[in-house]
């Protein structure tokens, strides 16, 4: 039995081959099953929110733009103004 899927290489047998369910079965559900979790683990870590101590996804808040090239800048603001954002977004412990 030489054939295999070209995505998660499953077992393809011939149509003249021996297929052993039992073995080549549960082989080929292992791989479907490896790939199916990999693949929520990286939906989970894209769609994880940052915190002070780990990256994950933010929103864009007041006074930030996000450039087509993923850049985030502030746009500048009065003194009086950044104090009132300072004091609005401050972690409170």
């Amino acid at each position: 039995m030489g054939l295999s899927t070209s995505f998660l290489k499953l077992l393809k047998p011939a149509e003249n081959d021996y297929y052993n369910s039992q073995t080549e079965q549960a082989e080929n559900w292992q791989k479907v099953d490896d790939w199916a979790k990999k693949t929520k683990d990286e939906i989970d870590n894209r769609t994880k929110i940052a915190t002070h101590s780990e990256l994950g996804r933010i929103k864009v808040g007041e006074n930030l733009t996000i450039s087509e090239d993923g850049t985030l800048d502030i746009q500048i603001c009065t003194p009086q103004e950044m104090v009132v954002l300072v004091e609005k977004y401050k972690v409170k412990e």
